[in-house]
């Protein structure tokens, strides 16, 4: 096919461009945030809508490596940022929406203390929050 020809007759590949974005945004959502890919497509879905404040000199993948167990101050040494709330509490928040943002990226360890009243990581939350969802 020459190139003239598909300068002709470019208003065929619109659609497919148009059905390509989504599809491309979704794979970077699910590769970056390491989000399924329905998750992903919420993300997609709600751009406009969405965003995140997190401290600063803060990393996903010091988040990612989180695991339910760990005393809080291992927590604290794997983070190597203070959380944004929470600190002291059982919810420890390393990701708040931005101000009228109702969609956000929540990172969030909750914390139970165990039998010495030490903190340990109970569960670690890394999802798109949705303001319906608790």
């Amino acid at each position: 096919m020459k190139f003239e020809t598909l300068k002709q007759r470019w208003y065929y590949f619109a659609p497919v461009v148009l059905l390509l974005i989504p599809l491309v945004l979704v794979a970077v959502f699910s590769v970056r945030f390491g989000y399924s890919v329905s998750e992903s497509w919420l993300a997609v879905q709600h751009m406009g809508q969405s965003g995140t404040r997190y401290p600063i000199r803060y990393e996903e993948r010091n988040f990612e490596k989180l695991k339910p167990g760990m005393d809080g101050r291992t927590v604290y040494q794997t983070m190597t940022v203070q959380p944004l709330e929470g600190q002291g509490g059982n919810e420890w928040k390393y990701s708040l929406p931005l101000e009228h943002a109702p969609y956000f990226h929540e990172r969030l360890v909750i914390m139970q203390p165990d039998a010495q009243g030490v903190p340990r990581v109970n569960r670690v939350i890394k999802r798109f929050h949705i303001p319906a969802e608790k």
